[in-house]
């Protein structure tokens, strides 16, 4: 759609428009088209049934490689989705943050072993053996500093001249580490996490405190767990009267905190978080390519997920949105004088390059489809039968109906107003068929039922007079073609 966009835009320039135009035209485009589809194309979610998240999921994935199992994987996103639901402030409609779902990729196993944690996993675990497995509840705090022996600052000289004076010196530094661990400790943490390192000096405070502590702890998976547990990062423990304190406002809770085995890996699991809880999604697969495919089609399916929870309202898929939005804008273009109609008339058209698209293969892939078996079918009861006018047993053949669905007992309808599109399946496919006898033999026979509708219901209605069939012939032929 971009494409087109760009393409009948230059267009328009090589034609003598300005590019201001253009640009103020495609603009007018999408406010329109914003809010044809808010009023007129949207559907509420709530008149469609539960299972409309998990259709939207589905949706999302099952052109991906994860498509062959849609349904699982499209229930594992609408779970993750509303394990992370944060509530809004001063009344507004919750929201569902797709940062807040990890994602946790472990080799072996098959797609349909993947499942969901509930709550933020992170791929690491306790940094001593000698730490509790499980804390609960957990009063979490998250660091973004090292918990190790105090260092002097580079370019910071001390001059000793007495040995006890540097036994003195070493003994202070790691009075400093205590201290810090204390302070930690006295805030109420139970569990610590930091992005950096903690040297063994500070793990043993730690061990001695009963806390579960966890270090080199990727960034992004700690600010998970700060958006899941309410918890800040701290950065240092400097005050402003020259000390060292840790505020107790900065910790977050949750209701439990453990290291679990989970695909023959320690995981750290933070259940329950107090800001609106996590969830993790395990991924397994047979290597790192096919982990990779499948972490990018669930946060599709999660993106996906996350606007229909926060819009409440889906839109019908297929082309048929930007199919009825070119009509309106058509006819929008139609009511402006100035030159902006013009760019607006051009938008109209390339959003039809969607439904095109789809109506050349159905999204499916060609040689999939004409390696199938089809079902025996006949066309119906104007026309010959796909055998009689191809001569062979094929796969299946798109025929093009003018016009809207009445019904004539066995005969198709036709009438000016639109274009309908009907598959035929027909006998089954031989492999290595000349696809161009079979699109040739297609072609006849949907002009030949195109021509027969057509004189049926221009006999019965007696439209023969009527201008409108030679257009609506024209376009369905077009279609044909």
């Amino acid at each position: 759609m971009a494409a087109e966009l760009l393409k009948r835009g230059a267009d328009l320039v090589r034609s003598g428009v300005h590019p201001t135009s253009v640009v103020s035209g495609y603009r007018l485009a999408a406010k329109e088209a914003v809010r044809f589809i808010t009023e007129s194309l949207a559907i509420p979610v709530s008149s469609l049934g539960p299972d409309t998240l998990a259709r939207v999921a589905a949706t999302s994935i099952s052109s991906k490689v994860v498509g062959s199992d849609a349904a699982h994987f499209a229930a594992l996103a609408v779970d993750a989705m509303r394990s992370v639901e944060r509530p809004g402030a001063g009344g507004a409609p919750p929201s569902y943050p797709v940062k807040g779902v990890a994602v946790l990729k472990a080799l072996g196993g098959s797609m349909h072993d993947s499942t969901l944690l509930r709550g933020v996993a992170l791929n690491l675990g306790r940094a001593a053996q000698g730490m509790p497995v499980r804390v609960s509840p957990a009063r979490v705090a998250c660091l973004d500093m090292n918990l190790q022996k105090a260092r002097m600052a580079m370019g910071v000289q001390v001059l000793v001249t007495d040995p006890a004076e540097l036994e003195a010196l070493r003994a202070r530094e790691a009075d400093i580490a205590r201290d810090r661990v204390a302070a930690i400790l006295a805030s109420g943490a139970n569990v610590v996490f930091t992005t950096k390192g903690v040297d063994d000096l500070c793990l043993k405070y730690l061990v001695e405190g009963g806390v579960i502590a966890c270090r080199r702890v990727p960034r992004d998976d700690i600010k998970r767990v700060c958006r899941a547990t309410g918890a800040t990062l701290v950065s240092t423990l400097a005050d402003a009267d020259g000390g060292e304190t840790f505020d107790a406002a900065c910790l977050g809770g949750a209701d439990g905190v453990e290291e679990v085995s989970v695909a023959g890996d320690d995981v750290v699991l933070v259940k329950g978080g107090a800001a609106g809880g996590g969830a993790t999604l395990l991924l397994r697969g047979a290597n790192d390519y096919l982990l990779d495919e499948m972490e990018r089609a669930m946060h599709d399916a999660l993106c996906a997920v996350k606007r229909v929870l926060e819009s409440g309202s889906v839109v019908p898929g297929g082309g048929a949105v930007e199919a009825g939005l070119s009509v309106h804008l058509e006819s929008f273009a139609t009511s402006l004088g100035s030159r902006e109609q013009l760019a607006i008339a051009e938008a109209a058209d390339a959003l039809l390059a969607v439904p095109k698209a789809l109506a050349v293969n159905a999204a499916r892939d060609l040689q999939l489809m004409c390696g199938a078996d089809w079902g025996i079918a006949e066309v119906g009861a104007c026309g010959p039968t796909f055998h009689e006018a191809c001569g062979t047993d094929v796969g299946f053949v798109v025929v093009a109906v003018v016009g809207p669905p009445v019904d004539h007992g066995n005969q198709p309808s036709v009438g000016a107003d639109r274009v309908w599109v009907r598959v035929i399946e027909t006998g089954h496919n031989r492999r290595g068929e000349n696809m161009w006898q079979f699109a040739a033999a297609a072609a006849k026979l949907a002009e030949s039922c195109v021509r027969e509708t057509i004189a049926a219901d221009n006999e019965q209605n007696k439209l023969n007079h009527d201008p409108r069939w030679r257009d609506a012939l024209d376009a369905a032929l077009r279609i044909v073609r």
